[in-house]
């Protein structure tokens, strides 16, 4: 995108993915052949908004054809040579003990009240269940339990002999950034963790509904700041499964999934932050 659109600068946010998987994955030829589709994405909507040079690096490369297999529903890549050849240069890299891996920070003053505004702040969302620490010797030397969960019994007792307390912690601090570009009326809420997909519904609606003049735009993303694990919407807390901490919690170091009630705790503040730095 920023070979095709000069003075661009073009940055990935996956939004409330904590529950959308793209298909096939977990290789390095399906992270490009979506990385292609996405940026083919991208250029076409530039066309469509009258920007004729919107397809000329796509044209002068010999792009993926994919065709989508009816019977597993999933993209079946037909002729890759473009994906070949990036493949090749991403190996290359690796192996070249030349490539300087450090990471080069660019910082830049941004003063609130004139282009940009930011509001952060951090609420409290609780956990579904509290532990003593009878319950983590019996998780710890259970057979039932899997070697995940005998870690973190072990890692949350050292933590509670250290601590002195005879419980787990009732929840942790979630963080929430909102960020207003003003001249352009947009909104960018980005949360912490692992959202599904529920957050980006219920944020956009309850700002249309409360602001429905204002004309704002909004995009909501996650990933931010922090990881605490999936971030579970009520529904999905309801449903069950892997998203809404059934097996997933212990792997982020949580003692039990979180509560039912965090979505409208986490919709509420993002409303809050948003009101001051529309009105104050």
């Amino acid at each position: 995108l920023e070979l095709q659109f000069n003075h661009s600068f073009a940055m990935f946010l996956p939004g409330c993915a904590g529950d959308q998987n793209l298909e096939p994955r977990s290789s390095i030829h399906s992270l490009l052949t979506h990385s292609w589709m996405i940026s083919e994405s991208i250029s076409q909507q530039f066309v469509v908004n009258k920007l004729s040079n919107a397809l000329s690096l796509i044209e002068t490369i010999e792009c993926a054809a994919f065709q989508l297999n009816e019977k597993s529903n999933w993209l079946r890549i037909e002729s890759h040579s473009w994906i070949d050849h990036e493949l090749k240069a991403f190996k290359s890299s690796l192996e070249d003990s030349s490539v300087d891996t450090e990471s080069i920070q660019y910082e830049q003053e941004i003063e609130s009240g004139n282009a940009i505004k930011f509001g952060w702040k951090e609420v409290f969302i609780r956990y579904e269940k509290r532990f003593s620490k009878r319950d983590l010797m019996k998780m710890k030397s259970s057979k039932r339990s899997t070697e995940y969960e005998r870690e973190l019994a072990k890692e949350l007792l050292r933590e509670m002999g250290l601590s002195g307390k005879n419980m787990t912690d009732e929840g942790v601090f979630y963080s929430i950034q909102v960020w207003m570009f003003k001249s352009e009326r947009l909104v960018i809420v980005m949360l912490s963790g692992e959202p599904v997909i529920d957050y980006a519904f219920a944020i956009k609606s309850e700002i249309h509904k409360t602001w429905i003049d204002n004309g704002l735009q909004v995009i909501v993303t996650g990933y931010a700041s922090d990881i605490s694990g999936y971030i579970p919407s009520d529904r999905v807390l309801k449903e069950g499964g892997y998203e809404s901490g059934d097996r997933s919690a212990v792997l982020y170091g949580n003692p039990s999934r979180f509560s039912i009630g965090i979505e409208s705790h986490i919709v509420s503040a993002v409303l809050s932050i948003l009101n001051k730095l529309l009105f104050h």
